[in-house]
């Protein structure tokens, strides 16, 4: 298996096997399993080696949504938006979306993003929470505090992080205590 050294000192075998996309190499100078072995020929040389023997077609992979999200290329927003919406996606990967979706600012994008908060998947949902902006102070109590019960903790530390930044006076007395509670027991350690 090749391997490869990560943060200058840790050298790890990729167990992975991956088609080979140099295009992508190309677009965002990642690795590829071509150039891995061919290290003399460019990632050019790879993506025409390739084309030749396979045609043209490629298939769509979220890694390139992702890369253009995080770039805040722009209408990433629409990729990301239909990534997020499609459960078919691992969790990971759709609350990466959420968190680049945030750079977009629009109405579907933000409506989006708060429904996010109430997923069935808790990664999700802390990536909403973080994502999830509104300059309404009495809004962002109401949406955000019911999240302060979640059965998540990191969705429950989340919440109260993100609650952490308003005054007393935007919140009820109960959601200030609730809040409260996660600031001075165990729980938020």
């Amino acid at each position: 298996m090749p391997g490869r050294y990560y943060m200058g000192i840790d050298f790890r075998r990729d167990h992975s096997f991956r088609i080979p996309r140099p295009d992508l190499s190309i677009k965002y100078n990642v690795p590829n399993a071509c150039n891995d072995c061919h290290a003399d020929k460019s990632f050019q040389w790879s993506e025409d080696f390739i084309k030749k023997y396979y045609g043209e077609r490629k298939k769509f992979i979220y890694a390139s949504v992702l890369a253009d999200g995080y770039l805040q290329k722009e209408n990433a927003d629409t990729s990301l938006i239909r990534l997020i919406e499609n459960n078919l996606y691992p969790e990971m990967v759709r609350a990466t979306a959420v968190s680049y979706l945030t750079a977009y600012d629009n109405p579907t994008a933000d409506s989006l993003i708060k429904e996010m908060l109430y997923n069935l998947e808790p990664l999700v949902r802390e990536r909403a929470i973080d994502a999830y902006n509104t300059s309404d102070a009495e809004e962002f109590s109401k949406v955000i505090s019911p999240l302060l019960d979640d059965p998540i903790k990191m969705v429950r530390i989340a919440a109260a992080s993100k609650l952490s930044v308003l005054g007393k006076e935007f919140l009820t007395d109960a959601q200030f205590q609730n809040l409260m509670k996660y600031w001075m027991s165990t729980d938020w350690h």
